[in-house]
Formats: structure tokens, C-alpha cells, sequence
């Protein structure tokens, strides 16, 4: 008890890479971009009741709803667990960092789904990953009764 463990045995930030939205992952954060063993996580949605959306003809008969949501993560890694398990990445993984995306989407179409855009707005230009996602769609179901 109260030794440290390899960060493979520890948890860390969720990160998602599929075509599903998960509100509890950040979507477009490639897995182990960034190495962390402490971390924040914030995320905040607000969903409309249609008075933007449902104003247009279709979608008021469809009775679409629109959400918008933003996530922001805050992470470190302490540097305790360094010497268990070799990091591949240079020491540039291992610093403070902050990510901050945000989205918007439709919801309610056929009652159960919904899709959404999300945009990534920190660390657009990584010169340690040039191969950064900045948008992507995402498609979920939901039941809201």
C-alpha cells in the first residue's frame, strides 16, 4: 500500500476515437497523446427547447432539439511512475496540459438519436502530434422520456 504502480495499472483521462459520442470521454483526444496520472475534468451541456431549430418548417414538425456542449480537461503527471514503466514519448507528454472542445448537435431526430459536431480548440499545431484530429461528427442514441 501507498507504493506507486506503472500508469497501465492506474487510471487515467477517458479518450474516445470511435464515430460514437461519449459525454464522458474526451472525444477527439487520441489515445496516450498525452500521459497523465492526475487529472480534471469538466464538462457542461445545455440543451435548447427548440426555439432556434424548431422555428424552421421540417424540423418543427420533427420537433428537434439543439444541444451545445464544451469539455475542459486539466492534467499532470506527477512523475512517480516514470521510472516503473518507459514512457515512448518525449518529456513534452508529460507537462501540464489543458484541452478545451466544444460541440453542438441535433437531438431527438426519430426519438432516439442524436448527432453531433465537436471541435477541438487547444493544441491545434502539437509539433509532437502533427496528426491531431480537429473535427469530427458523432452519432449516439439516447432515451429521454
Amino acid at each position: 500500500m501507498g507504493e506507486p504502480c506503472p500508469i497501465r495499472f492506474s487510471g487515467t483521462m477517458t479518450r474516445n476515437q470511435t464515430f460514437l459520442f461519449d459525454e464522458d470521454a474526451a472525444n477527439l483526444m487520441n489515445y496516450y497523446e498525452f500521459v497523465s496520472d492526475t487529472w480534471f475534468s469538466f464538462y457542461f451541456t445545455h440543451h435548447f427547447d427548440g426555439p432556434s431549430v424548431q422555428s424552421y418548417s421540417p424540423p418543427q414538425k420533427l420537433k428537434w432539439r439543439e444541444v451545445v456542449h464544451m469539455r475542459l480537461c486539466l492534467w499532470y503527471h506527477s512523475g512517480q511512475k516514470r521510472e516503473l514503466l518507459p514512457f515512448p514519448r518525449s518529456d513534452a507528454a508529460l507537462r501540464k496540459r489543458t484541452i478545451l472542445g466544444a460541440g453542438a448537435g441535433i437531438e431527438n431526430i426519430f426519438k432516439i438519436f442524436r448527432v453531433d459536431a465537436v471541435w477541438r480548440l487547444t493544441h491545434l499545431h502539437d509539433l509532437q502530434n502533427p496528426n491531431v484530429t480537429k473535427f469530427g461528427l458523432f452519432v449516439s442514441m439516447n432515451f429521454t422520456f
